[in-house]
């Protein structure tokens, strides 16, 4: 068997950094974790539609922060900030008691170089009958007219009704997953369809200067 490792995981430390950041002894650790992905599930539950690229916590003895990056951040702010002071109350319930809850919301520049609003909209256009070659081939265009250095989507499931479940893949560019100085996004998204569920993989190379300029100082 394969032994394959998460590009995401396996660059923590070199050109990324843990979109959770706290400490916890041995005997607090399950609990803040159990809080900290209850709390990711409530927003992306929430918040499906605002397309969210990245959900960042950062947390103290007295304070937890939420960071989130949305494609569509007005779905998440709501009118005059109504919608984020209900989030705040969401997540104290979840989290320790006394802790200062801050809720920050921003705008996702670049939303297709994200791979997780790219598999989030491919989920959806499956949803709505879209056939999976189409989407993955507009998918591709789009996020190589952004720039980006390779790309790579899988969708996989029962494709057209079929009674045999199946993976059809696209790529374009470059993705090389070897390359650690290569910033590598990869995500997941599920579709629910009429005829079952189907999961799509996106893997996007978004940052080619930064290998060229290393090499050229190299």
């Amino acid at each position: 068997m394969g032994q394959k490792a998460n590009p995401v995981g396996l660059r923590l430390g070199i050109n990324r950094s843990t979109d959770s950041m706290w400490y916890a002894s041995k005997a607090d650790y399950p609990r803040i974790l159990r809080q900290d992905i209850a709390v990711r599930e409530l927003i992306e539950q929430r918040f499906g539609n605002a397309l969210i690229s990245k959900i960042e916590m950062r947390r103290s003895s007295s304070k937890l922060n939420v960071r989130i990056v949305a494609t569509k951040p007005m779905v998440i702010l709501g009118k005059s900030g109504a919608e984020t002071d209900t989030l705040k109350k969401s997540i104290a319930d979840i989290a320790d008691q006394g802790l200062e809850i801050n809720v920050i919301v921003d705008t996702e520049k670049k939303p297709l170089l994200q791979s997780r609003v790219v598999a989030k909209m491919i989920s959806q256009q499956l949803e709505q009958r879209v056939a999976p070659k189409q989407a993955m081939k507009k998918a591709i265009r789009d996020v190589m007219k952004s720039g980006a250095y390779g790309v790579r989507i899988a969708i996989s499931g029962r494709l057209g009704g079929a009674e045999i479940a199946r993976t059809e893949w696209q790529k374009d560019g470059s993705v090389p997953l070897h390359t650690l100085r290569m910033p590598i996004e990869k995500s997941n998204a599920v579709a629910h369809t009429t005829y079952g569920v189907l999961g799509v993989a996106v893997i996007i190379a978004a940052h080619p200067n930064s290998v060229h300029e290393e090499e050229q100082h190299s």
